[in-house]
């Protein structure tokens, strides 16, 4: 119900990498550097299903192909260090795992080194690529977030809660998606009639001031962005929420796993396991500049029916008739 392929058709055939050829030993195997700002528990899943893709296009880690994985470990501080000891390995290419893993990895790679992030948000406005169809530069993969995304998240709040006047959101400055985001969620809010409150937490000490601030001034739900700070502090997000007798709406399934909510949002794991067709074509010759960012797979509607008994919040049957899954 919630699928939907949208893949940009791919422009222009195979060309060569003169300058990547000419940087990288023949007689070695392909170096994938992999960087994320996440730690490697909590990227598992993601790891798996990458892998899995590379598996279907017939490469196999420590075989035909050699994968250096760096984790951040939700220090943002230190994922720049981290991309410039990657490209100290001279990797065939880099795979930047999330959207702050992708800019930091722009900023410290060589001119023509190829980049593939599975999570790209608003690539253009981020200097990332000049179009979708022809990027143009040297970063490609596919897009976490499409237009409309946080805006359906309000109108599911609105379905779950009618009445609700005002609603909450969680921003992380230091996080260049999110006043984007923060945006889009004011700009339906507003049109429903609805004002929107923000709290700002950019480390873990500040996840309980914010929802503080939130209960204080009596906000009836809270939208939580995606965020490696707000995936990390998902569970106690969560405790947060249901102490505040407060719903949540998230974009990963993992918070909704944890305890949140609802979430609406692109399936990460399906984004991964594409990423491996972009790695496998750029290890073959082609530039990042013509493999088209593609849009999300799959989006998936995940609601916690645990979590809406603790909150005493009945889930409308409509809402739960196009639900993806239900958490018992």
């Amino acid at each position: 119900m919630m699928q939907r392929r949208q893949f940009i058709t791919l422009l222009g055939g195979a060309a060569a990498w003169p300058v990547a050829a000419q940087a990288q030993p023949t007689d070695r195997r392909p170096l994938v550097g992999y960087l994320v700002e996440t730690t490697k528990e909590a990227h598992t899943s993601r790891i798996a299903a990458f892998l899995e893709g590379m598996r279907d296009l017939s490469y196999v880690e420590g075989k035909n192909v050699e994968i250096v994985y760096r984790f951040g470990n939700f220090d943002r501080a230190r994922v720049p260090a981290l991309a410039e000891e990657l490209m100290q390995l001279n990797p065939h290419l880099i795979f930047a795992a999330d959207p702050i893993a992708v800019l930091m990895a722009k900023n410290a790679a060589p001119v023509m080194m190829p980049i593939v992030c599975a999570l790209l948000i608003d690539p253009i406005k981020a200097g990332l690529a000049r179009s979708l169809a022809r990027p143009s530069g040297t970063v490609t993969g596919t897009l976490t977030q499409v237009d409309g995304l946080m805006g359906k998240q309000v109108e599911l709040v609105r379905e779950l809660m009618p009445h609700a006047t005002t609603v909450g959101v969680l921003v992380d400055p230091p996080n260049q998606t999110h006043a984007g985001l923060r945006h889009d969620i004011e700009a339906t809010a507003s049109a429903a009639g609805m004002k929107v409150v923000a709290a700002i937490a950019s480390s873990t000490a500040e996840i309980v001031p914010a929802f503080q601030k939130l209960s204080q001034v009596g906000v009836q739900a809270v939208i939580v962005p995606r965020d490696g700070l707000f995936l990390a502090e998902s569970g106690r997000i969560a405790e947060l929420a249901r102490a505040a007798r407060v719903p949540t709406a998230h974009s990963l399934r993992e918070e909704t796993e944890a305890g949140g909510l609802i979430s609406y949002g692109v399936n990460v794991p399906a984004n991964f396991r594409r990423a491996a067709y972009f790695v496998d074509k750029i290890l073959k010759g082609t530039k990042p500049a013509d493999l088209p960012i593609e849009f999300p797979t799959r989006l998936e509607l995940i609601i916690n029916l645990k979590t809406a008994r603790a909150l005493g919040l009945e889930i409308p049957p409509t809402l739960l008739a196009r639900a993806d899954e239900v958490i018992e």
